[in-house]
C-alpha cells in the first residue's frame, strides 16, 4: 500500500475523489495489470524520473497487493528489489 501511495501522490482511502476512485487500490488494479497503464498511475509531482525503475516499483506495488497473502513477496524480498532503485 504504501508504495502504492508513494507513486501514486494519492491516499489508500479518499472520499473527495469521484465515486468508483475512493479506493486506491481498486482503482490501480487495472492499471497495474497493464505494461502501458502503470504511467497514469504515476504522481506528476515526481517529475522526470526514470520508468524502467517507475515500472519494478509498480509491479512490486502490484505483488505486494495479491489478494493471496501466500503470494504476496516477503519484506526481505521488497527491500532487496528496492535497493537498486
Amino acid at each position: 500500500m504504501v508504495l502504492l501511495e508513494l507513486i501514486t501522490g494519492r491516499r489508500s482511502m479518499d472520499k473527495n475523489r469521484p465515486a468508483g476512485d475512493h479506493n486506491l487500490v481498486e482503482w490501480a488494479r487495472p492499471h497495474l495489470k497493464q505494461r502501458q497503464g502503470f504511467q497514469s498511475l504515476m504522481d506528476p509531482k515526481l517529475g522526470n524520473i526514470s520508468l524502467k525503475g517507475a515500472y519494478k516499483v509498480t509491479q512490486l506495488a502490484r505483488a505486494c497487493l495479491a489478494r493471496d497473502p501466500k503470494a504476496r513477496p516477503l519484506m526481505s524480498q521488497v527491500v532487496e528489489i528496492l535497493k537498486p532503485l
